[in-house]
């Protein structure tokens, strides 16, 4: 065996070495990126494709098509529902972290506040109540239902602070 040889074994022992490196390097890198993936960015990467949701007792199937930063809405053939994200157990069908999405920063209450006089059904660990929003504050939403009584005022008047909100089905 010869130097040129010699060197060449060595130039390719140091050659699968640096791609070894790579490897793990590569391997660390995507272990990193995917940890910083929060799960508002999976369902916003699974807009358009069907999931299915477990929010308490209830499972919930819809295609997500719309994600804020504490909240998504997943629109099916039986519901449309308003699901707050610290309520969710598990989730179905989001594929992989590869498909997340940043998402826009809009919070829970600006989107029910866009829905004030809507038809809903609140569900969550110890609240199950429909009416029609009526009122949305910084962390709460009061929901009516039933007749006026003689003086003016709503006889079930409901309010529900976001906390106790597991999702926000809306009534068709």
């Amino acid at each position: 065996m010869d130097l040129e040889d010699v060197i060449a074994i060595i130039e390719g022992r140091i050659e699968a070495a640096r791609r070894e490196d790579e490897a793990i390097e590569l391997g660390e890198l995507r272990t990193a990126e995917v940890g910083s993936v929060g799960l508002v960015d999976l369902v916003n990467g699974a807009l358009g494709v069907e999931v299915l949701v477990g929010v308490g007792d209830n499972e919930l199937r819809g295609v997500p098509v719309r994600v804020g930063a504490d909240w998504f809405e997943i629109s099916g053939t039986r519901q449309c529902a308003l699901i707050r994200l610290a309520a969710v157990e598990w989730i179905e069908g989001l594929g992989r972290a590869g498909n997340a999405r940043s998402r826009l920063e809009l919070k829970l209450p600006a989107i029910l506040r866009r829905d004030v006089g809507v038809s809903v059904r609140i569900v969550g660990p110890g609240v199950d109540a429909v009416g029609e929003i009526a009122d949305v504050g910084a962390d709460w939403v009061r929901i009516v239902s039933g007749a006026l009584d003689w003086s003016g005022s709503v006889r079930d008047d409901r309010v529900i602070p976001f906390s106790a909100i597991g999702y926000v089905e809306f009534l068709r």
